[in-house]
């Protein structure tokens, strides 16, 4: 009888680990911790958090387990320049965006910017009376170039050549009172985002520099900074994945 209790327990306590495979909407990103080990990475949006365990992404909100998102190998990267001017942080004002292309094709990107405000606690209003500062958005391509690439460094003989294309975000943020009275303009912040890649379409860039800007939304003083950002990094996927929420 001592040997099957004992067994029965055992099961039991097997039955209770939670791993990436077995995880379900029961469970919660501690039990995984415990059973599985700390994951590689994590991006913490507002109650959502996405963890990498085993090569995938693990959503959860307010630590309760949502759902597994599949990462896709990509070669696709993009170099990413990211220039900052700050006079008055976003933080803590009501925001009202206001975009200069009123199009099908900004409605896509909409709510992934939004989304990065509200990320970072930046209140997003409905219209620019109810607003603190309004939010200005320009966005297209600006030329390509033909580049030289070599395989490995000194490699005369692997080289080829790449079209690059380069696109820019920018957001420019005015005092709204100024704005709605078209008294001259005081500017608040700026951001300036430029990407260059091997692709043509707005549609794969625009995720990367609203993603390169969240970092930047409110900074408080002037900065420059370079990266390069992948299709499949997980500030990408979970600022994506975020914005549809």
């Amino acid at each position: 009888m001592k040997w099957i209790l004992l067994s029965l327990l055992v099961f039991s306590c097997t039955n209770l680990r939670v791993t990436p495979s077995s995880i379900n909407t029961s469970n919660n990103i501690g039990q995984l911790v415990e059973s599985s080990g700390e994951p590689k990475h994590c991006e913490k949006l507002m109650s959502y958090k996405y963890c990498v365990w085993d090569q995938d992404i693990f959503v959860f909100k307010n630590d309760k387990y949502q759902e597994t998102i599949k990462i896709t190998p990509s070669e696709m990267n993009f170099k990413v320049l990211v220039l900052a001017y700050a006079k008055q942080s976003p933080k803590g004002k009501k925001v009202f965006i206001q975009s200069s292309q009123k199009n099908i094709e900004w409605e896509k990107y909409a709510p992934m910017l939004k989304a990065s405000l509200v990320a970072n606690e930046i209140l997003v209003v409905d219209s620019k009376e109810a607003s603190d500062q309004t939010l200005t958005v320009d966005y297209g391509a600006k030329g390509s170039k033909v580049k030289t690439v070599f395989k490995s460094w000194g490699d005369k003989k692997g080289k080829k050549k790449e079209i690059e294309n380069t696109h820019f975000l920018t957001l420019k943020a005015f005092d709204s009172k100024t704005f709605s009275e078209g008294a001259k303009l005081k500017e608040a912040w700026k951001l300036k985002v430029t990407s260059a890649g091997p692709t043509t379409e707005i549609s794969k860039v625009m995720p990367a520099l609203i993603t390169a800007a969240l970092p930047y939304l409110l900074v408080e003083e002037n900065s420059s900074v370079k990266g390069v950002m992948n299709e499949n990094s997980l500030h990408m996927i979970a600022l994506t994945h975020f914005s549809k929420q």
